[in-house]
């Protein structure tokens, strides 16, 4: 087959394809025309049925009104007859609950006259016991208290005696405990009077003129004695070669140490 039998078999399948779509097109146009038809149809009959449902509707709405009045006005003669029925026996209830009352305060009256008495009674037995009880309460305290006053004089006069001899063996105790503190100390002077003459005489430093240190003042004064012990002195050890208290000597060692003239390692200062 060559090209012009394809281009025939071509225009023919279109032309068929053509009617094909135009059959189609009128089929849904008849149906589309079809539906449209019958929806129209099932507009009216809905119409009719809302129209006859608001019919029905307008004639019950009339009956409702028509009944509730009647219901109205029968109730409003049932509440009409349940009040009077109910003040006829509000009239009842009260009369009884006056007459009640009448016999209530008659009663109560009564029963308070006869508490009253009672109540009187029963204060002035409690008042005769309470007075007697309070006599012999008084009686057993006096007593105690005299014979608990002898025992506390007896009680403190050991206890006074006691403490005299505590104060006796206090004091004894004191003065020997403060001698030898004193001989403790005394020799706790004289040996580090010997280790300051031994560490002087082992480290004596070189002559300076008397111009490089300033004696007349505390601050070259503890220059001097510093730079005279090379391995260091200690507050006490300088308080002791100064012959001044050792707090006097600690805020001139602050003030030193802070203008950077001496340095210190743990409680020993030295001279830079």
């Amino acid at each position: 087959m060559g090209f012009s039998d394809d281009m025939k078999e071509t225009c023919e399948m279109l032309a068929q394809s053509r009617s094909g779509r135009e059959k189609v097109m009128q089929e849904l146009h008849s149906d589309h025309s079809r539906d449209r038809m019958e929806r129209r149809a099932m507009i009216k009959r809905t119409a009719g049925e809302v129209k006859r449902l608001a019919g029905d509707v307008h004639v019950l709405i009339q009956h409702f009104h028509t009944d509730r009045g009647k219901m109205s006005k029968e109730m409003q003669e049932m509440l009409e007859t349940f009040f009077e029925n109910t003040r006829k026996e509000t009239q009842g209830i009260l009369k009884e609950a006056r007459s009640f009352l009448k016999g209530f305060r008659g009663e109560h009256k009564k029963m308070a006259e006869e508490l009253h008495q009672m109540l009187e009674g029963y204060a002035q037995r409690i008042h005769r016991e309470s007075g007697r009880f309070m006599k012999e309460f008084h009686s057993q305290f006096e007593a105690t208290c005299e014979k608990g006053g002898e025992e506390r004089k007896t009680f403190f006069k050991g206890i006074r005696h006691q403490v005299g001899g505590l104060r006796r063996d206090v004091g004894q105790m004191r003065k020997g405990f403060q001698g030898a503190q004193k001989a403790l100390h005394a020799d706790f002077q004289k040996a580090q009077g010997f280790w300051m003459e031994f560490s002087g005489g082992m480290h004596r430093p070189k002559a300076m003129p008397r111009a490089a240190v300033k004696a007349s003042g505390l601050q070259g004064r503890i220059m001097a004695a510093l730079k005279g012990s090379p391995e260091g002195m200690t507050p006490k050890e300088l308080s002791y070669a100064m012959g001044m208290p050792e707090k006097g000597l600690k805020r001139a060692l602050a003030r030193m140490r802070k203008e950077k003239h001496l340095r210190r390692r743990k409680s020993t200062f030295f001279a830079r």
